[in-house]
């Protein structure tokens, strides 16, 4: 349980450190979406500290890397803080998802209700598949795009943004069902990935099972599953793993160059994430001077 004093300053519309909160939990299959699935976890915590459901996001802000997608299973990351630069870091680093897609299909939404749109895809084969996503290994521009829609028009211009690729397994094929295990860095999106395989093998696709094993330092065996979630066990998840994420934010952030940040943060989070605000250093400095003197 929180301190009084933490607590006494919450409600006053303060934020006390011993207050911060980062830890895995896992989503599963569920009618929820993101909002309410993040609103579950609120009012757990403030069940918990014994402050009001409805405290100011001002002082009480809950921001998580949970996907917006009913058939998406896996680990996710929360954080309650005032800025979310540690989950900036995560979706920076290293991602594994497992994905099941249906070749021929496309399940479209719209006002109405799902309708299928079809397209042949006898001409797939195995070694097609494997030749495609070869090709997406490393460095790759996608698509920013969501789930497929009726509104989206052909003509349309789609910002391209960047992805990295560190590995694509194939894992089976059995027409028209294709399993992969993508191993991916900063930057993926899946119906991006989706949308480009299938301009690649001239058909269309539905994804029908999305997992995701691990995200950045944590894995779905570490995270807390959302019946079991109290304050007491998200803070001592978060006392587990603060070590271990200051190792994996620092390698994480080292193993970028200043262009490659660029292209997935922006300027305000790379400053915030790599002390590169100029005011903030040159506190820093007056500090330790006047320390010496």
């Amino acid at each position: 349980m929180a301190s009084r004093a933490s607590l006494d300053l919450l409600k006053a519309g303060g934020f006390h450190r011993s207050l911060k909160l980062l830890f895995p939990v896992r989503q599963e299959l569920g009618d929820v979406t993101r909002e309410e699935f993040m609103e579950s976890i609120r009012r757990k915590l403030c069940f918990d500290l014994e402050i009001p459901s409805l405290m100011p996001s001002s002082t009480f802000k809950l921001g998580s890397t949970i996907m917006n997608n009913p058939i998406a299973t896996g680990v996710a990351v929360v954080q309650l803080e005032k800025k979310f630069d540690a989950l900036h870091v995560v979706r920076l680093g290293e991602c594994c998802y497992d994905i099941e897609l249906q070749l021929g299909c496309r399940r479209i939404s719209c006002s109405d209700g799902d309708f299928v749109e079809q397209k042949d895809c006898s001409h797939v084969t195995q070694e097609m598949i494997q030749e495609k996503l070869r090709n997406c290994i490393g460095l790759r521009f996608l698509p920013w795009v969501g789930r497929p829609s009726p509104s989206e028009a052909p003509d349309v211009m789609v910002a391209m943004r960047p992805a990295i690729f560190h590995e694509i397994q194939l894992k089976s094929f059995q027409s028209p069902l294709v399993k992969l295990h993508i191993r991916c860095g900063a930057g993926f999106n899946l119906w991006g990935f989706v949308s480009v395989l299938e301009n690649d093998l001239n058909t269309v696709a539905d994804v029908t099972k999305l997992h995701r094993s691990r995200q950045g330092p944590f894995t779905y065996e570490d995270a807390l599953p959302s019946y079991a979630i109290s304050w007491d066990k998200c803070k001592a998840l978060t006392e587990k793993f603060s070590e271990p994420f200051k190792r994996y934010k620092y390698e994480t952030l080292r193993s970028f160059s200043d262009q490659e940040l660029k292209m997935f943060l922006t300027e305000k989070s790379r400053y915030r994430l790599r002390g590169w605000n100029k005011e903030s250093r040159e506190r820093k400095e007056r500090c330790s001077t006047e320390k010496i003197l």
